[in-house]
C-alpha cells in the first residue's frame, strides 16, 4: 500500500473546517491568519482515521503526506534488522508527522497509532508550495523540528547517562504533561504498556515492571491493563532527580 494513503482506513473528505479544528491551538496552523488558514484548507487532502496498532507510515517507504494529529496518541519508531524496535518519540494532538528531510528518499523511521488517532492530511508538495507564499509557516515548521531535536537530546542523555529509575521517571513525567495537553478536561491516563516503555528506554519489560511495582506499592503510580496513571508527580520528580543508590 502506498505510504501516502497508508494502512488503515482511507482518508475522510474534510469533515472539519480548519477554523473549528480542536488541534488548531496546538498545531502549526495556530500562527496563520484567517486568509492563510483558508489557503491551508484549500490544499488539505482530508482527514484520516487510523486504528490503534496500525501504521501511519512505514520505515523504508516514501511518505508523500504530512500528518497533524487531531486526536489520539501515536509514536515514531525505528525498526532494526533483528526485529527489535526503538520508540523514538510519543506524539499527541498537534504533533506533525511525516515531514521528510528528503522528499525523494524513503522514510528512515515509521509512525504507528498507539490509540485510535485522527489525522489531518496535507500533501507534501502542496505544503511546500504554500510555505513560499506563507514564510512564517516554514518558520513554524523549523521551530517544530528544533523542539523535536531538543526532545531527542534529552532522551539521549537519559538513555546514556541515567539509571533505569531516572529514565522511567523522566519519561512518565513527560508523557503526563503530554496527556494534560491532549485532554485537559479528561483523566490523565497514559496509554502505554511495559513493552512500550521498555522500547522507548532501551530496557527490558521485566526491569520496567520491577520499577513500576515499587512505585505502585508506594502509591506513586497506578497501573492497569495497557494504561498507567501518575498519582504523585512530586515524588516521581524526586526519583527522576535522585542519584542512583
Amino acid at each position: 500500500m502506498n505510504a501516502a494513503s497508508g494502512a488503515g482506513r482511507p482518508p475522510v473528505p474534510r469533515p472539519t473546517a480548519c477554523a473549528n479544528c480542536p488541534a488548531r491551538g496546538d498545531a502549526l496552523c495556530a500562527s496563520l491568519a484567517d486568509h492563510e488558514l483558508h489557503d491551508l484548507e484549500a490544499i488539505r487532502a482530508g482527514e484520516r482515521r487510523v486504528a490503534a496498532g496500525e501504521a501511519i507510515f512505514r520505515q523504508g517507504e516514501p511518505c508523500n503526506s504530512i500528518y497533524t494529529i487531531r486526536s489520539g496518541w501515536a509514536f515514531l519508531q525505528t525498526l532494526l534488522p533483528d526485529g527489535k524496535r526503538q520508540i523514538d518519540a510519543f506524539c499527541v494532538r498537534g504533533a506533525i508527522l511525516g515531514l521528510p528531510f528528503d522528499v525523494n528518499a524513503p522514510m528512515q523511521f515509521g509512525a504507528q497509532a498507539l490509540t485510535d488517532v485522527t489525522l489531518c492530511v496535507l500533501p507534501v508538495a502542496a505544503a511546500v508550495r504554500l510555505t513560499e507564499r506563507v514564510p512564517h509557516l516554514a518558520l513554524a515548521w523549523a521551530r517544530s523540528a528544533a523542539a523535536g531535536q531538543e526532545c531527542a537530546f534529552r532522551h539521549l542523555a537519559d538513555i546514556g547517562r541515567r539509571d533505569a529509575r531516572q529514565r522511567l521517571a523522566n519519561l512518565l513525567l513527560e508523557l503526563n504533561g503530554m496527556a494534560a495537553r491532549a485532554a485537559p478536561q479528561g483523566r490523565g491516563d497514559l496509554p502505554v504498556n511495559h513493552q512500550d516503555l521498555a522500547d522507548a528506554l532501551g530496557l527490558t519489560p521485566v526491569h520496567i515492571s520491577r520499577v513500576l511495582k515499587a512505585w505502585r506499592e508506594n502509591a506513586i503510580v497506578a497501573v492497569g491493563h495497557g494504561h498507567l496513571r501518575i498519582l504523585d508527580a512530586g515524588r516521581l520528580k524526586a526519583d527522576a532527580a535522585a542519584d542512583a543508590p
